[in-house]
């Protein structure tokens, strides 16, 4: 009886970690909730919504015509799953700031092997956008 009280609270920190572990960062909910415009075919205002340092680099048009090859591809993302994910502070080449690279297996229907790796980026209001999409 003593060992299972003793055990009670190691079992109830366990319990604690792994649902803390499980609820997606502010940063990885902002980059569902983006992902998810893309899984809509709302290619433009995923780029709306996106961080300046993404649409400097590509138009809008571009960018959805894009996302629209890249998803005949691809086909329709199942359910994701986060395999990494790594903060960088004031990276090289890039503005300063706080980063986070995050990469996803989506479960692509016709490109189950894909993987998607987003970088967002943290603005002066604290919101995180999407500053690069990358598929490898």
């Amino acid at each position: 009886m003593k060992k299972s009280l003793l055990l009670m609270p190691a079992l109830l920190l366990a319990l604690a970690l792994a649902a803390a572990a499980a609820e997606p960062s502010p940063a990885q909910q902002a980059a569902l909730a983006w992902l998810g415009l893309l899984d809509q075919g709302h290619y433009g205002r995923a780029w709306d919504q996106a961080a300046p340092l993404l649409q400097k680099n590509i138009t809008r048009q571009k960018w959805a015509a894009l996302l629209q090859g890249l998803a005949a591809k691809t086909g329709p993302a199942g359910q994701r799953k986060l395999l990494q994910s790594q903060a960088l502070s004031d990276p090289p080449g890039a503005p300063a700031g706080k980063y986070l690279v995050l990469v996803y297996a989506p479960g692509f229907a016709k490109s189950p092997a894909t993987l998607e790796q987003l970088t967002l980026r943290e603005d002066p209001q604290g919101q995180w956008q999407v500053a690069g999409y990358y598929l490898k």
